[in-house]
């Protein structure tokens, strides 16, 4: 018996979008049982990419202090949102890494790349549409 025959008779995978049934559907056969583990690993390694990031470029800054490094990744690893993705293990986390990596390369002026972080986030949940919808101001300079 596969994982997925005991979901026979619920919503899944017809409640998911496409392309997050299919991120579900590789998570329970080739990560079983490690699944939860590998889904949040990942996204754990972007939490702390994204504030390593962050505390390497306020570093610079002449009024930079050990305690704001300390609160970039206090914030990052134990704010609401990571708890919130952590205790739930939803594909959440998944999205938002797109959406991150969407807003700060639209923060960047880069379009293109952007419009396609929103829209992989747009492929797993359709929440993210609405930072997509920022594109339609530069659909013109997107290359």
């Amino acid at each position: 018996m596969s994982d997925l025959e005991g979901m026979t008779g619920t919503l899944f995978p017809h409640n998911y979008t496409p392309f997050a049934a299919v991120v579900y559907v590789v998570l329970l056969q080739w990560c079983a049982p490690y699944a939860v583990l590998v889904m949040l690993s990942a996204e754990l390694g972007a939490i702390l990419l994204a504030c390593t990031c962050l505390w390497l470029s306020i570093r610079k800054a002449g009024a930079y202090r050990w305690y704001m490094g300390f609160a970039i990744f206090a914030t990052g690893l134990f704010g609401w949102g990571t708890l919130q993705i952590f205790m739930r293990g939803n594909i959440e986390g998944l999205v938002w890494i797109g959406i991150c990596l969407g807003a700060a390369l639209y923060a960047r002026r880069n379009y293109g790349p952007a419009a396609l972080g929103f829209a992989v986030a747009c492929c797993l949940k359709p929440q993210p549409v609405l930072w997509l919808a920022l594109m339609t101001r530069h659909r013109n300079t997107v290359k």
